[in-house]
């Protein structure tokens, strides 16, 4: 047996991670209300801005995430984390430079991946290795919480910093600024107190290796693969609503609403609600269905595909109460999914693999993503209408309903400590 002392450092640590992934999900949304401006200087439609701007980040940062995941048990969490901002600034800084092409900005944008896929990967091994096994799943909800306040600061401050830039290139480069910060957070980390384990066990032979034992295991049998497709199909909803309606509300009739770059403030709200969604989706899971997250994900996910279907309505003339609380509930109750699935890798799987669970599972993620936002832009360009891609998303959001069904606890492991 052993026995680890968390010391109460490990607050800060979740302050900085959540600093740290708020910089990446910011750098992540920051081109999507800027569509029409990127249309204008490109000369290219809808769609294929949409996926030069958001496909492609979505893309690579599942490639990143899966190799960061083995990097992350390799290189440690926080250096990383340290790695990955000084990457992300560089994405943001070149935009200006090479960013007005297609080409062009699909390079920034993979360099924007490759600084956000590991550290979207390192939620599982942060909450494993950093804090109580009781805190795990709370903790495990701020990563959701934190890329939902990027995307909600992006989403209002990226047409307001256009205002000031000038045009859209100069706006990405401006994003620069948060990684930067993230950095003096992320050093702090890197040099302050870790956990200490009294009387230490022997370590997993081989876990060194890509393929450890324990890894073998995990991969061996049906949970994780329920948890990736779960996590595949929540980011396709996510992800894609979160690409395609700046789109629809900025974007001039018949195609969108016409409300201007402006009028992606009114999904500040649900970007908001995103937040909260993450942080009330463990409260649920644990407190009303005693640990069981099926009907956590069963619920939300089938009330967001519902409202999905409401887009419909949506007109110029539309009110606020509509276009602000559609997206509210969409994002509000999607959100239950990405906590839920990382609380269950920190709580059911042993820190030494976590890591490299976390990145296999987030690569679903990014593929889902990826996917929902390629056939969205290629709908949106073959139709010019934005109903196509919202009926199919509402569908795959109902299908990640029933998936949550199949999840069954792993087998292999021995329980972990719940102390």
């Amino acid at each position: 047996m052993s026995e680890t002392v968390y010391p109460k450092f490990r607050w800060f640590v979740l302050i900085a991670y959540v600093i740290v992934t708020t910089s990446t999900s910011f750098t992540m949304i920051t081109p999507a209300p800027l569509v029409g401006e990127i249309v204008k200087t490109m000369g290219v439609d809808p769609g294929v801005a949409t996926a030069a701007s958001m496909m492609s980040f979505n893309l690579f940062m599942g490639i990143f995430a899966f190799l960061g995941g083995f990097f992350l048990d390799k290189v440690g969490v926080v250096r990383m984390w340290i790695i990955c901002l000084v990457v992300l600034a560089a994405g943001s800084l070149l935009v200006p430079v090479i960013g007005n092409s297609v080409a062009g900005l699909v390079i920034c944008r993979i360099l924007h991946a490759a600084g956000t896929g590991p550290i979207m990967a390192s939620i599982a091994l942060v909450s494993a290795q950093r804090f109580k096994y009781g805190e795990r799943t709370y903790v495990a909800a701020f990563q959701g919480f934190a890329v939902s306040l990027g995307v909600a600061l992006g989403l209002y401050f990226s047409p307001n910093i256009l205002k000031i830039a000038g045009d859209w290139m100069q706006t990405v480069a401006w994003t620069a600024v948060f990684p930067g910060i993230s950095i003096i957070f992320a050093l702090i980390v890197l040099f302050g107190p870790k956990p200490q384990t009294v009387q230490a066990v022997a370590p997993e032979e081989g876990e060194a290796k890509w393929l450890s034992k324990d890894f073998k295991i995990a991969l061996g049998y049906i949970t994780v693969y329920i948890l990736a497709l779960m996590g595949l199909i929540d980011s396709y909803c996510q992800q894609t609503y979160n690409a395609l309606m700046p789109g629809f509300y900025s974007l001039d009739p018949p195609v969108g609403l016409g409300l201007g770059a402006i009028g992606s403030v009114k999904l500040t709200a649900g970007s908001l609600a995103m937040m909260a969604g993450t942080l009330f989706a463990p409260v649920v899971t644990e407190k009303i269905f005693k640990g069981n997250p099926k009907p956590t994900v069963f619920i939300g996910l089938g009330i967001a595909g519902a409202m999905i279907l409401t887009a419909q309505k949506l007109t110029p003339q539309t009110g606020d109460l509509m276009l602000i609380g559609v997206p509210i509930v969409v994002l509000f109750f999607s959100s239950f999914v990405n906590p839920t699935i990382f609380g269950y890798v920190a709580k059911h799987y042993p820190a030494r693999v976590a890591g490299r669970l976390g990145g296999f599972i987030m690569f679903f993620f990014v593929f889902g993503s990826t996917f929902g936002q390629g056939i969205s832009s290629y709908l949106l360009s073959k139709t010019g209408f934005y109903w196509t891609p919202l009926l199919l998303l509402a569908f795959v959001t109902f299908l990640g309903a029933v998936a949550v069904l199949f999840l069954k606890p792993p087998k292999g492991f021995e329980k972990l400590d719940a102390a």
